[in-house]
């Protein structure tokens, strides 16, 4: 659900939080747009596959903010 993954963008693995800021990204719910920029301004985390954790998050909340 949409506040499950909100909240995971909190977790201590970079891994949940990277595929929970692309999650966000393809849900489309505009409500995540202020959490998806703070991961976008401040975490350092990378997945396992070396993408940025920063970098979803910013593609997402563009992604986000053109749509509606």
């Amino acid at each position: 659900s949409f506040a499950v993954l909100l909240s995971a963008l909190k977790d201590p693995q970079a891994e949940v939080r990277w595929w929970a800021a692309f999650a966000l990204g393809e849900l489309g719910d505009k409500r995540a747009l202020p959490e998806l920029k703070r991961v976008a301004l401040v975490d350092k985390g990378k997945a396992r596959n070396g993408f940025s954790v920063r970098v979803e998050a910013r593609r997402a909340y563009d992604r986000l903010s053109k749509h509606g």
